[in-house]
Formats: structure tokens, sequence, C-alpha cells
């Protein structure tokens, strides 16, 4: 992803643990990409709680997994886009930016 991304401009931050919500919330960032299943918890919980914050609550936030079954967890949390692995570069490049055009920093 990073690689895909970063191609097509956008400076890319990834975490293999999850940082803490202080860091994510000044961190500033534009959007969110946030695969569900993560060791210790899951990405719907991380972006039920960026929505919950008022700095973060408008970043767009895309959930990614490979499961089926996370399209319900991801409208509960009000992820802005699911993105069901496998997916292409171009797939991921086109919703990133589909998110990125309703945000405004």
């Amino acid at each position: 992803m990073r690689f895909s991304l970063e191609a097509e401009g956008h400076i890319v931050t990834g975490y293999s643990l999850f940082p803490t919500m202080a860091e994510l919330v000044f961190m500033r960032a534009d959007c969110f990409i946030i695969e569900e299943w993560l060791p210790r918890v899951s990405g719907h919980a991380i972006c039920l709680m960026l929505k919950a914050k008022i700095l973060t609550s408008t970043i767009p936030v895309v959930m990614v997994s490979s499961t089926d079954l996370f399209e319900p967890m991801a409208n509960l949390c009000q992820a802005d886009a699911l993105l069901g692995k496998p997916f292409s570069d171009e797939d991921l490049v086109r919703i990133v930016s589909s998110v990125m055009i309703s945000y405004v920093a």
C-alpha cells in the first residue's frame, strides 16, 4: 500500500503496533487506512475512537479486511469507505482519492 500511495504523491506513515490515540490525533492525518484484524484491537474499534474525537471525527477512514463479514462493523463505526482484500493498487488509489476529495483539512 505504501508504494502505491507514495507513487501518487501521498505521504504515508505506517504503524506495526497500535499507537496511542494521542499519537493518532496529533499526527494531523488527512486519511486513515485501518486493517480490521489487528493483534490487540480491532480496526473498527480504532475507527470508533477516531470518529468520536472532535479533532479526528471528519478525517476519512478506509477500513480494509479480507473477510466479507466486516461490512457491518465498518458501517457501525462510520468508516468512509471499505476495501476488501485482495485489492489492486488501482482500487486502493481510487478509494483513497475518492474519500480525500470530500475531506478538507
